[in-house]
């Protein structure tokens, strides 16, 4: 047998008799108090992870396509110009195929879903007037430099984990 300690007879109680009903219900409360306060925390960092993982997936787009036109050769069909001061090609990244496909998002099947939008404008410059584009029929001996503009936004709409994100990446390539 145990020896009783002074404070167990103050209490009238026996030392392994365990906690009471009003100190569980005490220690309970206390707790729970804690976990709702650190809960928004968690809320903020959901939204934080999806918004980074927007930018990063945004940009990683856009400066894969201005180094894919790197790659062109100055004069390859796809960075000439066909009408006005601008071409522009419009493209969406399908979620069921997993590739970049001309049209915008209206052009989107159903039962499928653009993820990103991307829109690619080039335009002539000569190298004595960089602020003027050239048209498409100038002499082709006066385009020194086309402007590459990429923009890629994300489709996702705003809601409580906040919007998609959107980015332009502005390049120069050179003859």
């Amino acid at each position: 047998m145990q020896p009783v300690t002074l404070a167990a007879r103050r209490h009238g109680r026996q030392p392994d008799a365990g906690y009471s009903i009003v100190e569980v219900l005490i220690a309970g409360a206390i707790m729970l108090f804690i976990a709702l306060s650190i809960l928004p925390i968690f809320a903020q960092s959901i939204s934080s992870n999806l918004s980074g993982q927007d930018s990063t997936s945004v940009a990683n787009h856009a400066r894969s396509r201005v180094e894919e036109l790197y790659q062109l050769p100055f004069d390859t069909p796809f960075l000439q110009l066909t009408d006005g001061d601008e071409r522009r090609h419009d493209e969406y990244y399908s979620r069921n195929q997993k590739a970049w496909l001309p049209g915008t998002e209206d052009d989107v099947p159903v039962g499928d879903e653009a993820l990103w939008t991307r829109v690619t404008q080039i335009r002539n410059y000569s190298a004595t007037d960089i602020e003027t584009p050239l048209a498409f029929n100038s002499d082709p001996t006066l385009v020194h430099l086309k402007e590459l503009l990429v923009t890629v936004a994300a489709t996702r709409e705003g809601g409580p984990l906040g919007g998609g994100k959107r980015i332009i990446v502005q390049a120069f390539k050179s003859s």
